[in-house]
């Protein structure tokens, strides 16, 4: 059994390399006139489409729906040119890389587009987009082509679904802005707000972390709010307000927290990062595509907004 899970690792290091021919061979028959693969059409209909089908619905009865074959697709793609890199590096030229720690606790106000990620992608994309105008110049007979339609045909396809996933796997290296140091947890939590000189105010704890929190206020009175301190279990959290904004319900405020004491601090540790499992509420995501995609969009909007 050992040997078995050895050799899973060792082919899941490979999988760019088998990624990467996969994403290649179209462009070298189409724009190079390079052959990678010797076979007619209905043998491909025999052996291949089978093989298809039943990958796809093995994929979903193990994820048991909570990941999609296009994700996974999308995913692989976008990591086979560095995987593949890693591999020869390692394998031909006895190069170590140094590992790279992803850095924690960054933050940025813009969003930018990460072309040191996204060049591999975007070379391969832009050879299958001319492969595809060879292929559909040779079918409509604009180009004499030296290969049979049928080779042509089943390279276009082959091309239309690597595309699909290059244009999408391009999409990841767009950078949203990274508002918070640290993840928010849900609170739900009723309080009592004093502000400076002013009378106290009920509000309710959206989300927090140990940094700070976000707080619906319950008051229609709009108002500029700076400073406040408010209570819980006899425990006090003093705050700065760093942004407001009236909802169409009431207005929210975000609040970085000041001068926390030990016991505030433990506080906010245990109802967040330390809660008991059977307390925290498992968020369920959607995994259509189109969902993730609109959803991505909104969410940066609403953070540049709050912010």
């Amino acid at each position: 059994m050992q040997r078995v899970i050895y050799t899973d690792g060792i082919h899941y290091w490979f999988s760019g390399v088998y990624k990467l021919v996969f994403l290649m061979a179209p462009i070298f028959f189409l724009v190079f006139g390079q052959y990678s693969l010797q076979t007619s059409f209905s043998q491909i209909l025999v052996f291949w489409l089978p093989s298809f089908v039943a990958s796809q619905l093995t994929f979903n009865l193990v994820s048991e729906k909570r990941q999609t074959v296009m994700l996974s697709n999308i995913y692989e793609t976008a990591t086979a040119p560095f995987m593949a890199y890693g591999v020869f590096n390692e394998l031909f030229f006895k190069s170590k890389q140094k590992f790279a720690v992803t850095r924690k606790g960054v933050n940025s106000e813009d969003s930018f587009y990460n072309w040191r990620t996204a060049w591999p992608i975007i070379v391969l994309l832009v050879l299958s987009l001319l492969g595809l105008v060879r292929g559909i110049l040779f079918i409509f007979g604009v180009w004499d082509s030296p290969f049979p339609k049928e080779g042509i045909y089943i390279n276009i396809f082959w091309l239309f679904y690597n595309s699909f996933s290059l244009i999408l796997a391009s999409y990841l290296s767009n950078e949203r802005p990274r508002l918070r140091k640290s993840e928010r947890f849900i609170a739900n939590q009723t309080v009592l707000i004093n502000f400076n000189e002013q009378k106290n105010i009920r509000g309710e704890i959206l989300d927090w972390n140990e940094d700070g929190a976000r707080i619906a206020l319950m008051t229609e009175n709009v108002s500029k709010y700076t400073h406040g301190i408010f209570e819980i279990n006899g425990i006090q959290f003093n705050f700065k307000c760093v942004w407001q904004h009236q909802n169409k319900d009431s207005p929210i405020i975000g609040i970085t927290f000041e001068n926390l004491d030990i016991l505030a601090y433990e506080y906010i540790i245990q109802n967040t990062y330390a809660q008991a499992s059977t307390k925290y509420e498992d968020p369920q995501y959607s995994n259509r595509l189109w969902h993730i995609v609109v959803k991505w969009w909104i969410d940066t909007l609403r953070r540049r907004k709050a912010h």
